[in-house]
Formats: structure tokens, C-alpha cells, sequence
């Protein structure tokens, strides 16, 4: 038969977890017992003062002899700060002591190790020697007599004989038509002081010529633009983005057309 811990009053066990009091008087009591006896025992484990640090007897200035004592005093604090969690004590000097520790080990590993050049630092590059400088020779200065070379010429813009794409029925997939249009651009054509001829050209491919329209009454005789497709001439548009719209409609209408038999 079970006594009550507390009184000593005898209890009836039954089924289930057995118990200790046999009130709820005696059962706070028991509690306020316990709390009693660990606040006795983190009394006691704190007044015992932290082991010190093991160092040897001979003071190692090495590298290594600094990484060895480093650690014999992380391996202590830790000794210390495991037995006052196994005795309840988690002291915050103890804690600290393993920290600290821990910081001097990892820095004097660190100050072992060889420095390793930074990522963003260059490496240095061995000078050598300045070769020397070859002496300058002299242009020939032209003779009067001889004829000055002329400047070489630019190289000419693509005619409708040698384009890439000729504007004539040949069922020209869609898909591949307009990317050459989208990368179709508008320059001036080289007699544009003359002329004021525009040239829309595609890489190799000569699309067709956007060129001003006459007829109108202002001082120059210009009413509007015109795009020239194969040497067929279009609609008169107000603008130069207008005639170059039809000019890409109408080359596009007519290399995907099917050829004519």
C-alpha cells in the first residue's frame, strides 16, 4: 500500500499512473517542495567559481601553439558550461566563458592561415622592359608631277539586278517577307541633294525608292511622296511614312503572290 509523501497518509492505488499525495493540499506542498530544492541547487552551482583555463607551461608563440591553448581553454569552458546544464545551473558566466573561447580559437586560427589575395584586387603582373619605340619612316611627300590618289569610293547601294530578293512573284513564305520588312530601314539615296530620293533597303534586298511627288503649287512643286516598286510608282501620300507603308504593302503582296506561268 502507497503512502502520501507529504503526511504520510496511506492510499488506495488504482489503475493508471500511481500517485504520490493523497490531496490537493499535499499534492502543492510536494510542488512547493521541488521548486524549494532546485533553486538550493542552482544556489550552490553558482557560487562555485569556473574552472580555469588549462595553458601550458611553456607559452607557445607559434601559430600552432596559439591554436593549441585556444582550444585546451574552449575544451574547458565547454567541461564547465556541460556540468552546470546536467546540475540545472545555466549560467549566463558560463556561456559567455564558451563564447569567448570559441572567438580567440577561431581568430587564431585565422591568423595562421595564409592571407589569400582579394577577388577584386588584381594580381601583380611583373613589369618588363619598354621594347623600344621603332623609328617613325617618314610618308613619302607626293611628287608634283605625279597625280594625287584619289579617296576610294563607298561601296555602292544594291540595284534592282543585284538584290536578294527581286520584287516579282515568287511565293515568298509570309513569315519570312515581313521579317525582312521589320528589318527594313529608309536612307537617303546618294544624289538626295538632287533628287531627294529615299531608298528602303533590307539588308542586301532593295525594297523599292520612296521619291516626291510634283504637281502642287508650292514653291518647290512637291504635293506629297511616292513609293516606286519595280519602277511602278503608287498612290501620292502627304508624308514619307506613308508612302513607305505602301511601298512594304505592296512589295509584300507581291513576292508572296504565285508566279505567273
Amino acid at each position: 500500500m502507497a503512502h502520501c509523501e507529504i503526511c504520510g497518509t496511506k492510499m488506495i492505488q488504482g489503475r493508471g499512473r500511481a500517485r504520490r499525495t493523497c490531496s490537493g493540499a499535499c499534492r502543492q506542498a510536494a510542488h512547493r517542495r521541488r521548486q524549494a530544492a532546485e533553486v538550493a541547487t542552482l544556489r550552490q552551482a553558482a557560487t562555485q567559481p569556473a574552472p580555469a583555463p588549462i595553458s601550458p607551461s611553456a607559452p607557445d608563440d607559434t601559430p600552432a601553439g596559439r591554436i593549441r591553448a585556444a582550444g585546451q581553454a574552449l575544451a574547458a569552458a565547454a567541461e564547465h558550461a556541460a556540468t552546470a546544464a546536467e546540475e540545472g545551473a545555466y549560467r549566463h558566466a558560463s556561456l559567455t566563458a564558451l563564447q569567448r573561447h570559441y572567438d580567440d580559437l577561431v581568430t587564431a586560427v585565422c591568423a595562421a592561415m595564409p592571407a589569400e589575395p582579394s577577388r577584386n584586387k588584381p594580381a601583380p603582373v611583373a613589369k618588363l622592359p619598354h621594347p623600344a619605340a621603332p623609328a617613325a619612316t617618314p610618308e613619302p611627300k607626293p611628287s608634283r608631277n605625279e597625280p594625287a590618289t584619289a579617296a576610294p569610293a563607298a561601296a555602292p547601294l544594291p540595284t534592282w539586278d543585284t538584290t536578294a530578293i527581286k520584287p516579282v512573284p515568287q511565293r515568298l513564305p509570309k513569315k519570312r517577307a515581313r521579317a525582312v520588312l521589320d528589318a527594313a530601314e529608309l536612307v537617303r539615296a546618294p544624289d538626295y541633294r538632287d533628287s531627294h530620293t529615299w531608298i528602303l533597303r533590307s539588308g542586301d534586298t532593295l525594297i523599292g525608292y520612296v521619291v516626291p511627288s510634283y504637281g502642287g503649287a508650292s514653291r518647290s512643286g512637291r504635293n506629297g511622296w511616292t513609293g516606286l516598286l519595280g519602277g511602278t510608282p503608287g498612290p501620292r501620300c502627304n508624308g514619307r511614312d506613308g508612302a513607305k507603308l505602301d511601298l512594304a504593302t505592296r512589295w509584300l503582296q507581291v513576292v508572296t503572290a504565285a508566279p505567273r506561268r
